[in-house]
Parts: structure tokens; C-alpha cells; sequence
């Protein structure tokens, strides 16, 4: 999984690192605000299909992240129907963690809300490759034009359902927390009492690299949700005995 995720950032790497530096000097030059997380929705949906068809696929994509093939078919991407399925797969996992946050809340009090939301968004995280696992392989079967039904995908799941799970947990759950451990131990310290000191350009430097970092993220999951797609569409080819 490591390596078929690898290979494919490294080929993105610069249109990643491009994306990454213009959605940041959008949001410095705008500053932030709703926009900016509704934005960052729109790019994560539109990463998440360009990964799925680029391992299915094998689909090329030019620096501006535009099919490169000339087959007129290839160059269309479904979206819409996968925009749509995405926030359909999501949606439990954003009840869950409105239920969390409503249990949580109440019981350590207004002045502690931000460990509320945060304990609520740790324990959704965890609960997240579970849901994954059993209904996720709708978004590669959605990205290729394959049966993106639930119906199909909980068929799917039935083949290597707790390997799924299990690469979940070490690929994106796995990285998240490296990465976040990783910023804690190294990069805040050394820019404690730097940081407001650092040229704009720096700064901006630094918030690209960390969000071309956060990109591996939904490539690992769609990594692990494609090649449990590939496993079980292979093993319902294969003839009954």
C-alpha cells in the first residue's frame, strides 16, 4: 500500500506542492474564513477521485492536474457522481461526531469545549476504517464508472473486509498521527520564538509543504479502498468451482 501511495505522490509531488501554495496564498490574501474550509472540501473530493482513477486507471495527469490522454472518454471525470457519493459516505461519520460532541460537551462544560470537539473528532477518526472498510469501495467503483451502489459495496467488503480495516488503520490513521507527532516534536519547537519574526514568503513556504504533507492522507485512503475494490472485483471474475 506504502508503495503503490508513494509512487503516486512522488508523481504528483508538483502539481501537490502547486495546489498546496496557491490554496495558501489564496487564504493568506483572503484570510481564511468558510471559504477557505469549503474550499479545501472542493479540493479534497477532487483529490480523491484523481488518486482512485490514477490507480485503477492508471490515468496521467499533466502539472494542472488535467488528463494528459487523448481518449475523449478518459478525459471525462464523473465529479458530480462522486462528489455526491462521497458526502453520502461521509455523512454517518459527521452524525457521528455531532453525537459525540452533544454526549461530550455537556459533561466538561462550555469553558473545556475545544478537548470536547477534539475527543469527538479522535474517537470518530478511530471509528472511521470500520465504516470504510465495509462501504468505502463505492468511491473507486463511483470514480470508474463501476456499481457504486451500498448494495454492491457491502458485497465487496465481504471479501477481505478486516484486511481493509486493518489498512486503514496503518496507512492514513497511522500517518495522521506521525505527522502530527512529527510538527509537535520538531517543527514547533524550533520556531517557538521565531516564527513571527519569519518572512511572509517563509511562512507561506512552510503552510505549502505541511498541506502537500496532509495530501498523502486521502491517498492512502484511497490506496487502501482501491486495492480492496481491485481484490474483490477480481475474486467475483474468478469461475465457480
Amino acid at each position: 500500500m506504502y508503495l503503490i501511495a508513494g509512487r503516486l505522490f512522488l508523481r504528483f509531488l508538483p502539481s501537490l506542492f502547486l495546489l498546496a501554495a496557491l490554496f495558501e496564498g489564496l487564504t493568506y490574501a483572503f484570510d481564511g474564513g468558510s471559504s477557505g474550509t469549503g474550499a479545501i472540501l472542493v479540493v479534497t473530493v477532487m483529490l480523491a477521485l484523481i488518486f482512485h482513477r490514477a490507480i485503477l486507471l492508471d490515468e496521467q495527469l499533466s502539472i494542472w492536474m488535467t488528463p494528459t490522454s487523448t481518449d475523449a472518454d478518459q478525459k471525462k471525470w464523473p465529479f458530480l457522481p462522486f462528489s455526491w457519493r462521497f458526502a453520502l459516505l461521509f455523512l454517518p461519520l459527521i452524525l457521528v461526531f455531532g453525537g459525540l460532541v452533544a454526549l461530550f460537551l455537556p459533561a466538561v462544560g462550555a469553558e473545556q469545549a475545544i478537548g470536547a470537539l477534539l475527543l469527538a473528532l479522535i474517537v470518530t477518526t478511530l471509528l472511521s476504517p470500520f465504516w470504510l472498510a465495509a462501504a468505502g469501495t463505492m468511491l473507486p467503483a463511483a470514480a470508474i464508472g463501476g456499481d457504486a451502489r451500498f448494495k454492491a459495496a457491502f458485497r465487496r467488503a465481504k471479501n477481505g473486509y478486516w484486511r481493509t480495516v486493518l489498512r486503514l488503520f496503518l496507512g492514513p490513521i497511522l500517518y495522521q498521527i506521525a505527522v502530527i507527532g512529527l510538527l509537535i516534536a520538531v517543527l514547533e519547537p524550533t520556531l517557538e520564538g521565531v516564527w513571527e519574526q519569519l518572512p511572509v514568503a517563509i511562512e507561506l513556504l512552510i503552510y505549502s509543504v505541511i498541506r502537500t504533507l496532509g495530501f498523502v492522507t486521502p491517498l492512502l485512503t484511497a490506496t487502501a479502498l482501491s486495492m480492496a475494490y481491485q481484490r474483490s472485483e477480481a475474486v467475483s471474475a474468478q469461475p465457480a468451482p
